[in-house]
C-alpha cells in the first residue's frame, strides 16, 4: 500500500505539471466597431450665449465751453450726428445778460475816453495862457491813457461774452 500511494502521488504530480506549463499565445484584440455615415453639405448654425462688455473703438467726450443748465437735447443716444449740428442748448439768459453788461461797459469806457480827451484839450488851451499847472495837464493825459486801456479791457470782455453766448 505504501507503494500505491507513491504511484498515485507521482501520477497526480505528473498530470499537474503537464497542465500548468502550457503557454498560450493571445492574438491582437478584434477591431473596434465604428458607425460610418456619408458627409453632406449643409448650413450649420453655431451660437452660444456669453456675458460680455462691448467697448467702442472710438469714443467722444462732450463738454460745453461754458457751464449752464441744458434746455434742449437735439440727438438720441447712439444716433449718428452730422458735423456742425447742435447737440445741446444751454440756457442763454445768463450769457445774454453778461453780453449786454459787456456792451454797456464798452459804451461807458468810450464815454470816459471822450471825456478824458476833452479834458486834455481844455487843459492844453489853458496851459497856453498859463492858466493851469503843467501837472494838471499831465494828470489829464494819464487819465486819458487809463481810459483808453479800460476801453481795450471792456472790448475784450465783450468779445469773451460774445464767445460764451454763441
Amino acid at each position: 500500500m505504501k507503494h500505491t500511494y507513491i504511484y498515485v502521488l507521482a501520477a497526480i504530480t505528473l498530470i499537474w505539471s503537464a497542465c500548468g506549463n502550457k503557454q498560450t499565445t493571445v492574438g491582437p484584440p478584434p477591431p473596434t466597431s465604428v458607425n460610418v455615415t456619408e458627409a453632406k453639405m449643409a448650413e450649420a448654425a453655431y451660437y452660444d450665449q456669453y456675458q460680455g462688455l462691448v467697448v467702442a473703438l472710438n469714443t467722444v467726450e462732450l463738454r460745453s465751453q461754458v457751464p449752464g443748465f441744458i434746455t434742449g437735447i437735439f440727438f438720441k443716444e447712439g444716433e449718428v450726428v452730422q458735423k456742425g449740428k447742435p447737440l445741446y442748448e444751454i440756457d442763454r439768459r445768463k450769457y445774454l445778460a453778461a453780453y449786454q453788461q459787456a456792451e454797456a461797459a464798452v459804451s461807458s469806457a468810450r464815454a470816459n475816453l471822450v471825456k478824458a480827451q476833452k479834458d486834455i484839450d481844455r487843459y492844453n488851451m489853458l496851459l497856453k495862457n498859463d492858466a493851469v499847472a503843467r501837472q494838471t495837464v499831465d494828470q489829464a493825459t494819464a487819465a486819458y491813457e487809463t481810459m483808453r486801456s479800460q476801453l481795450d479791457v471792456a472790448k475784450a470782455g465783450l468779445e469773451s461774452a460774445r464767445t460764451d453766448l454763441s
